[in-house]
């Protein structure tokens, strides 16, 4: 039978199982939306891109707030690489129907969201 220690280093271990998988699955995914995205730019504005989609790039940050573990990532422009200063302009638009939003970091993150969530899930499974 368990005793609360037992079952308390149980739960700690299994948090931090998680927290490696999840690592695993937001840098894994993170690169797909980039890759994805890049790929969208030179669809979206074959022409007038200026390699913008070569500014397309990610971070990722492991952590800890408030005593618990942290995985998150940020994908965008970066303004300081070539093409970097037109990715708001790409993404939403320059207003009026002349330049329309393209959307393409989010139709990116939106195709990704399925294979994100199988992926937490699999964690999850894993875990039980």
């Amino acid at each position: 039978m368990d005793t609360p220690e037992t079952l308390a280093a149980a739960l700690v271990a299994s948090g931090l199982k998680a927290a490696a998988g999840s690592r695993v699955a937001v840098q894994q995914s993170a690169q797909r939306i980039k890759t994805e995205a890049r790929k969208n730019v030179r669809q979206s504005a074959p022409v007038h891109n200026a390699h913008a989609g070569d500014a397309i790039t990610y971070d990722t940050n492991y952590g800890e707030r408030f005593g618990s573990p942290v995985v998150e990532a940020e994908i965008g422009y970066d303004k300081g690489k070539r093409g970097g200063a037109l990715g708001n302009l790409l993404e939403y638009g320059g207003g009026g129907d002349h330049s329309p939003p393209h959307r393409d970091l989010g139709r990116a993150l939106d195709a990704e969201e399925p294979r994100f969530e199988d992926a937490i899930a699999r964690i999850a499974e894993h875990l039980l």
